[in-house]
């Protein structure tokens, strides 16, 4: 074998390398792979967290309105009062005649706070907060007999139905109760509040804008005597 042969036969070029276009190919291929699996991993981190925030703002929803559901279901000498505002603090006290015992409790707004306060009494004097949910920008609270629509003679012994509606900056709560612990012929219920709306039937409505004018007053028999936040 001379020279020449010896280095042809080394230098030939090999053909089982890649071309060109099965490169192009290739990286084409890895491409469309990272992006699917890049789409699908953004996609399940937007579920976990919406699904995360969701059961957070189901959690709060109900628990608010379980708290609101037990506080009224068995209230009794529920009344509206004049509400008196104090300063720039939104702070107030009932105008009326609201005089306190151990276990009764205040529901008011705060427009300066944006807060909605459960108060609970512990005597005359003495006061805490049950529940404050904050971020309040409008409530409709609508309070009458069970059968609007009975006659008067029908309603003696007839309870009252509360329906409310709640909007924070978040959500909404609304949901409708019997007040199962309150009736329209007990010599307690709607004292004040005949005065104000006439009859036995009670429509308030608080909002960011407007100083309250209203409160309510009631006695509760729950037993829960912790205040949170919401």
């Amino acid at each position: 074998m001379n020279m020449k042969e010896y280095f042809k036969k080394y230098t030939k070029q090999s053909k089982k390398g890649f071309t060109l276009v099965e490169l192009i190919a290739v990286v084409v291929i890895m491409s469309i792979i990272s992006t699917a699996t890049v789409s699908i991993f953004l996609s399940v981190q937007t579920t976990v967290r919406d699904t995360g925030k969701l059961t957070t703002d189901q959690y709060s929803t109900t628990q608010m309105e379980k708290f609101i559901r037990n506080e009224f279901q068995t209230a009794s000498n529920v009344d509206v009062y004049y509400w008196i505002a104090a300063g720039s603090s939104g702070e107030g006290v009932p105008a009326d005649d609201f005089e306190p015992d151990t276990d009764d409790e205040l529901l008011y707004y705060n427009n300066k706070s944006k807060q909605l306060v459960f108060k609970i009494y512990s005597d005359s004097s003495s006061s805490s907060n049950r529940l404050i949910i904050d971020q309040v920008e409008d409530v409709t609270i609508d309070i009458c007999p069970l059968d609007y629509d009975a006659d008067d003679s029908e309603t003696d012994n007839m309870p009252y139905k509360l329906v409310y509606k709640v909007k924070t900056a978040n959500y909404t709560y609304s949901g409708g109760i019997v007040l199962g612990n309150s009736h329209v012929s007990d010599s307690k219920a709607f004292e004040s509040g005949s005065m104000l709306f006439g009859g036995n039937t009670a429509s308030i409505h608080w909002s960011a804008e407007e100083t309250p004018v209203y409160c309510i007053g009631f006695h509760s028999l729950s037993t829960q005597k912790d205040a949170a936040t919401s």
